[in-house]
């Protein structure tokens, strides 16, 4: 497949979360370094110039794939235009974005390891794996409609011998009183709060006013600062609309953002860290200057 190929496959898929397709971006860089090699020097970079554009515009709402789009013009410069060291430094990068999903699934068995009951929404990979290793009693999924991804992880949480009940999604309130924590991932997470599956936010909302702790897990590669928000979109879900109401407006968010208020803590591979210290995870996130100089380009 070629990068653009494997970019559009990205674009189309609605089953899996930022992770999954972080790693698939960077099967895309990989194929696209060796697009280059034929290449003379100006015209590398005005490919990269390109490919920095395409990969914006593949998943905005999908905030890792934003962040990859910035480092890789900072891994250029790094690599002054040296194919091998180019490549070597994106190889490092996604080690060290791999490292970091396992650090912080490790951080969350050492702080979550006192509830039993567990409740989550949508399928988050990290949160799957924190499952998988943390072992609760009991895990509440809900349907996550649309894409219904809460029917998807209670599959493989069963599969691996855990003791899983499927929620409807209004269905909530009747777990109250056995919930004892909810665990969610992010897709993005900005100073004023995170994105993750629609539905999420009344779900956080819900478990705050209960005295249900939530807690979102994610890493650090997903926070986007300030300077980099402009290239977020969010997205809308394909949902069959019924002929007779098909000229209709609808409104189908396939995301939406829940605010720090509702949050207990984020959980990342840096640690547990408090609503009110997000910014301090943001603050080391720099902007490239091709980024910076695409502020506007329209992006759909």
């Amino acid at each position: 497949m070629t990068a653009e190929e494997i970019l559009q496959t990205i674009a189309e898929d609605r089953e899996h979360g930022a992770s999954h397709l972080l790693q698939t971006a960077f099967q895309a860089v990989q194929v696209f370094i060796q697009d280059l090699l034929p290449l003379p020097g100006p015209q590398r970079y005005i490919k990269l110039r390109g490919f920095t554009l395409q990969l914006l515009r593949t998943r905005p709402s999908m905030a890792p794939l934003i962040r990859l789009a910035n480092d890789l013009n900072f891994l250029w410069d790094a690599s002054d235009g040296n194919l091998m060291e180019f490549e070597a430094k994106i190889q490092e990068l996604q080690n060290a974005v791999q490292a970091a999903e396992e650090k912080a699934v490790a951080n969350a068995v050492g702080a979550l390891g006192r509830f039993q009951q567990v409740l989550t929404h949508s399928y988050s990979s990290t949160v799957f794996q924190f499952l998988l290793r943390r072992r609760p009693q009991h895990v509440f999924c809900t349907e996550s409609y649309p894409g219904r991804e809460g029917l998807t992880l209670a599959q493989e949480l069963h599969r691996h011998e855990l003791q899983v009940t499927v929620v409807a999604d209004l269905g909530v309130p009747s777990v109250a009183g056995q919930a004892q924590c909810l665990v969610v991932g992010a897709d993005a997470f900005f100073l004023q709060g995170f994105v993750n599956k629609v539905g999420t936010q009344i779900l956080a909302s819900w478990a705050h006013e209960q005295g249900i702790p939530v807690y979102v897990l994610t890493t650090t590669y997903k926070g986007l600062p300030e300077d980099l928000y402009p290239f977020y979109r969010t997205e809308d879900a394909e949902v069959e609309k019924p002929e007779a109401l098909s000229s209709l407006r609808w409104v189908a968010p396939l995301f939406d953002e829940t605010p720090w208020q509702w949050v207990t803590a984020l959980i990342t591979e840096k640690g547990i860290t408090y609503p009110s210290a997000v910014h301090e995870l943001l603050k080391p996130i720099q902007i490239h200057p091709v980024l910076e100089s695409m502020i506007g380009t329209e992006l759909t």
